[in-house]
């Protein structure tokens, strides 16, 4: 997404990427711990149409209040039907759990 967010014109600067982030919840938890980021910080989610509920969700959970999204503008993939039914099974799996 970070090299998606550049060829949009984005300033490298004004983006924060987590290199470490294996799933959305690894992320929250990681964007948690940075040092600049305190609770009412904006973020802006990045990523594909269908994840952004569940990833805004995380974020609200894990005590952020101002929480931006944007969809990344790119081609559908033969995958997504798959990722779909996933990102179902798996907002209701981030609803219950724990962020601390």
């Amino acid at each position: 997404m970070k090299k998606y967010l550049i060829e949009c014109k984005v300033s490298p600067d004004d983006i924060t990427a987590d290199s470490a982030g294996f799933d959305t919840f690894s992320t929250v938890k990681n964007v948690r711990s940075m040092p600049f980021v305190k609770s009412d910080s904006k973020i802006i989610v990045v990523t594909d149409y269908y994840h952004i509920p569940r990833a805004k969700m995380a974020f609200q959970k894990a005590g952020f209040k101002n929480i931006g999204a944007a969809r990344a503008n790119i081609a559908p993939e033969t995958t997504d039907i798959k990722s779909i039914i996933r990102e179902f099974a798996a907002y209701y799996y981030y609803m219950f759990r724990n962020y601390e």
